[in-house]
């Protein structure tokens, strides 16, 4: 397969339990696909040893995702930050889902400066983050949390926004279902 280049739009890889090693062995033929849009990997036991394996993938593949599905794994906010750079790349992101994950308030900053990259964007899910769970309510800059509502306004298109509720500013007025043209304004 070295050198080959093969035409894929979408690939699944959800819910079977292909873990870090596992995706680590699939970056090969990963990086031979050329104009993935959609990048289902969730459900599939991924941790942040993955993330040098991921990066790779989304730097390959950073002139045409569109979809990325990391949902249902244990990537916590050391991981994000890990990949962020390769994110930043994906300039046609409309759908990022890393819901149920372990991500905690203190990753706002890095989806403030993602959103940046993503003017597109039309649905960002980071719901039901484990970590949110099982913790005290996160503790997070009141600053982050208005530049992240800042960044959002710069998403005209987003449509489906699913945030952990205690990432949410106070005062702040998020809607779930936004669109275009809705304001995320204090009240």
């Amino acid at each position: 397969m070295a050198g080959a280049c093969f035409p894929l739009r979408k690939l699944t890889i959800s819910n079977n339990p292909i873990m870090d090693v596992g995706l680590t062995r699939l970056v090969p033929a990963l990086q031979a696909v050329h104009s993935l849009q959609v990048l289902s990997i969730a459900s599939c036991g991924l941790t942040n040893l993955c993330q040098p394996a991921l990066v790779c993938v989304l730097q390959s593949q950073c002139h045409s995702l569109t979809e990325l599905w990391l949902n249902g794994n244990d990537i916590d906010d050391k991981g994000l930050l890990t990949m962020s750079e390769a994110l930043c790349q994906c300039s046609s992101m409309i759908v990022f889902n890393m819901g149920f994950n372990n991500l905690t308030a203190s990753s706002l900053p890095v989806f403030t400066e993602l959103l940046h990259h993503w003017p597109g964007l039309q649905r960002l899910w980071l719901k039901d983050q484990k970590a949110s769970s099982v913790t005290e309510p996160i503790k997070c800059a009141g600053k982050d949390r208005q530049d992240f509502v800042t960044a959002l306004d710069l998403c005209t298109q987003l449509r489906d926004l699913q945030i952990p509720d205690n990432w949410h500013p106070p005062r702040i007025v998020l809607s779930t279902t936004a669109t275009s043209g809705d304001q995320y304004t204090a009240k």
